[in-house]
């Protein structure tokens, strides 16, 4: 109740000057982040929704912050409001998840009229993104020559434990691709797998077969293209 009376006594009055500036810099910062994310997804593709998707939705961080700003009993109200939503984004890579963050961080920072943050943050963050793009930073080269082991579990985290259970006795290397779920408790897991030199993929096969007992499917092994 006490919120409500906050919320109804609160007057907020708008500068059109810095609501269109915290809008053209949400867009010039949001069009920077998306040309990096074109740059370095060029050679497996993207989607053009989700591109078009992040653009939106800085904006309407910074619409929605624009309105909150220092208002606390807003920020409940907010609170409260997406509380009800349920979102169920599948995405494949775990990058556009860190890029999701990305376009809120520009959002919100800009929506709050930190311009400094907002433009050293893009600058910085998307300078470590091409740095670590242009150096292949973190890539296995063991990996190279490895397989790709794609299966569909009932559960993600007991699946999981099943899975990479069996991984000690054959596998070098392993390292997870993508988690795609299905839906509540089903996904897909891929991953990138070195067999040991006295290991054929036949009896990998066989023997995930049979430690799983039926708890999981095997939908691909094969070599990495």
């Amino acid at each position: 109740m006490e919120i409500i009376k906050l919320l109804s006594s609160v007057n907020i009055t708008y500068n059109w000057t810095q609501v269109f500036i915290s809008f053209f810099l949400t867009t010039i910062l949001s069009l920077v982040v998306l040309r990096i994310y074109m740059l370095t997804h060029k050679k497996n593709g993207y989607d053009q929704d989700f591109i078009q998707t992040l653009i939106f939705l800085s904006l309407v961080v910074t619409s929605v912050m624009l309105v909150i700003g220092n208002n606390l009993a807003g920020a409940f109200g907010l609170v409260g409001a997406v509380s009800i939503i349920r979102f169920r984004t599948r995405l494949d890579n775990p990058q556009d998840t860190a890029y999701i963050f990305f376009e809120m961080a520009i959002g919100l920072t800009c929506g709050l009229q930190q311009y400094t943050v907002a433009i050293s943050a893009t600058l910085f963050i998307s300078l470590v993104i091409l740095v670590f793009w242009k150096l292949d930073f973190g890539k296995s080269v063991t990996m190279q020559n490895g397989n790709i082991l794609s299966v569909r579990v009932n559960e993600v985290t007991s699946g999981r434990e099943i899975v990479e259970s069996t991984f000690n006795d054959d596998i070098a290397h392993w390292e997870i691709v993508s988690i795609i779920a299905i839906d509540d408790k089903k996904a897909i897991i891929d991953y990138k797998v070195l067999l040991k030199k006295n290991k054929t993929v036949q009896g990998f096969v066989n023997k995930l077969f049979n430690s799983t007992q039926g708890q999981l499917t095997v939908l691909k092994f094969g070599t990495i293209s």
